[in-house]
């Protein structure tokens, strides 16, 4: 349910204490690019089951690996969704109603 919302907050806000600037150069300074994909797969033996799916995708150089490998950690463990003015008022609002649908809050 929430991989494409994070997919959102991976690419669009900042992480480990750091805003989406901060992060930005850090990965522009040690990567040719980190991303992360959500999508859906059936599954094989029962195909009307569908699986959620992530995947994230990343290249550099082997001498910025180290640091490469530490704004990765950042991005995949301290994701920083907080910053309302980066993400779109629509994204806001389908995470309320995702939680609402989760928790059978209405608001």
């Amino acid at each position: 349910q929430f991989l494409s919302l994070y997919s959102d907050a991976v690419a669009k806000m900042g992480a480990a204490g750091q805003d989406w600037v901060k992060i930005s150069e850090r990965a522009a300074a040690h990567t040719g690019g980190i991303r992360f994909y959500a999508y859906v797969n059936s599954h094989v033996s029962e195909p009307s089951r569908s699986m959620r799916r992530g995947r994230f995708t990343m290249k550099f150089l082997d001498e910025k690996a180290d640091h490469a490998l530490a704004v990765f950690r950042d991005l995949f463990l301290e994701v920083d969704p907080r910053d309302a003015a980066r993400l779109p008022a629509r994204t806001i609002a389908a995470i309320a109603a995702r939680i609402a649908d989760t928790t059978g809050a209405r608001s």
